[in-house]
């Protein structure tokens, strides 16, 4: 029964209504209460009854015979019956460029509210949603709209989980509740003039108490930790920022969290795992095995400006440990992108490793990967010789080179590990 000032900001509603609590009306309390009660108990009672609609008629009813507006409990009151004329909406240029910023603002962040509420249904009823098609359906529905002198409009979090509680399953619902709308604003106005706000408030309430998924939360932070963060900030920022700065401030807070991924990939240094051709990270397989004087590096990322200082440094700190590198062979499987940043940065780690007498290799590269070092002209740089289908062939290429230099028996060793001494390896692929 409080009259409290609108606001997004959470810590201010809470603040006036502690302050105000004495204004509090008894009789709004206990609806809103009852209300609660009967919308949380009567689905474990009898699942199939409707709920919202018994409360909803419970209590205009009793509102009407009881009187209870004479004790101050809030009502709906009249609503203007009628349907909304059809007109075509005045289009002016100096209005177009004055709402430009502030229409994108709201329509990027009413997307995020669309995608976002689709998406926790989706997860809570086994189906999955076309973020596109959700995009073309919120622009189509405000088009026609507009023609009606109807708000900006989106998906609402309370509304859909009203929907959902009903009941709801399809968009046919939507249909069913346009027509029950159209109907009442017709002929039916008069019969919500004693609908009490406290119950409303209850059947708004009860169903965004469904929405917080606790469980949900838990699961980002077992599955990974960062997505948990996000969420938990995305989540503070909207209650005590505000609700757009929140959203968008949970935007930035994931991008600032994919561009830091991609500037620190997860570089792994592989080893040969003894009895096979095969070659895995040193520090998830026990049993790898480092082949000497060969760094053999797998990069977990696109290849891009973000991260290419970044790979460089590791490389030449894997150097400055002491170890006596001879040759870097990178496993490409893992490289879906590579841009010209990149491309300009391992041109710079091929000097510094010429300058110290080191070969520079590459395994695995992708179709679209391969055809920029083709076009960039790091190919002819470093010759076909340095690019292989997989480590085992490029080390096989390696050692047999080594051999030959120096008349040592390297890929005699290696072969004895694979278990299949002195078998030609594959051939170098361009």
């Amino acid at each position: 029964g409080i009259d409290l000032a609108r606001s997004q900001f959470v810590y201010v509603l809470a603040w006036e209504a502690i302050q105000r609590a004495v204004e509090t009306n008894g009789p709004s309390v206990a609806i809103g209460l009852a209300s609660m009660a009967v919308l949380v108990g009567l689905p474990r009672w009898k699942p199939r009854w409707p709920e919202a609609l018994i409360v909803v008629i419970i209590a205009t009813t009793a509102t009407w015979g009881f009187g209870w507006t004479d004790l101050g409990v809030a009502v709906v009151g009249g609503i203007p019956s009628g349907l909304p004329g059809l007109g075509v909406p005045e289009l002016q240029w100096g209005d177009m460029t004055n709402l430009l910023s502030t229409a994108l603002t709201l329509a990027l962040v009413q997307f995020m509210n669309v995608v976002s509420l689709g998406r926790v249904f989706a997860a809570r009823h086994g189906y999955s949603i076309d973020a596109n098609r959700e995009l073309v359906g919120m622009g189509t529905a405000n088009l026609c709209g507009s023609f009606f002198q109807a708000i900006p409009s989106s998906g609402s979090f309370s509304r859909s989980a009203v929907n959902d509680q009903a009941g709801a399953r399809t968009p046919l619902s939507n249909v069913v509740v346009a027509g029950i709308i159209a109907l009442t604003l017709l002929f039916l106005t008069p019969l919500f003039y004693y609908l009490p706000m406290p119950t409303l408030a209850a059947i708004i309430i009860v169903a965004g108490f469904s929405l917080v998924d606790v469980d949900e939360l838990r699961r980002l932070f077992e599955a990974k930790e960062r997505d948990g963060v996000i969420a938990l900030v995305t989540a503070a920022c909207t209650l005590f920022v505000g609700i757009q700065e929140g959203i968008l401030l949970g935007i930035g807070t994931s991008m600032v969290a994919v561009l830091y991924r991609i500037s620190r990939p997860n570089v792994a240094e592989l080893g040969h795992v003894p009895g096979t051709r095969l070659f895995r990270d040193l520090d998830r397989f026990d049993q790898a095995q480092r082949i000497e004087d060969i760094l053999v590096l797998r990069v977990d990322a696109a290849f891009s400006f973000a991260n290419a200082e970044y790979f460089k440094d590791f490389i030449l700190e894997s150097e400055r440990e002491g170890r006596d590198i001879r040759a870097v062979v990178i496993d490409g499987t893992s490289i879906n992108d590579l841009d010209t940043t990149a491309v300009d940065a391992l041109r710079s780690v091929i000097e510094t490793l010429d300058d110290r007498r080191i070969e520079l290799y590459f395994t695995g590269l992708i179709g679209p990967v391969r055809e920029v070092v083709v076009r960039s002209g790091l190919r002819d740089q470093l010759g076909a010789e340095h690019f292989h289908m997989g480590p085992h062939d490029a080390v096989v290429h390696i050692l047999r080179k080594w051999d030959l230099d120096d008349d040592g028996d390297r890929i005699r060793k290696y072969f004895e590990k694979t278990e299949a001494a002195f078998e030609q390896s594959t051939p170098a692929a361009s």
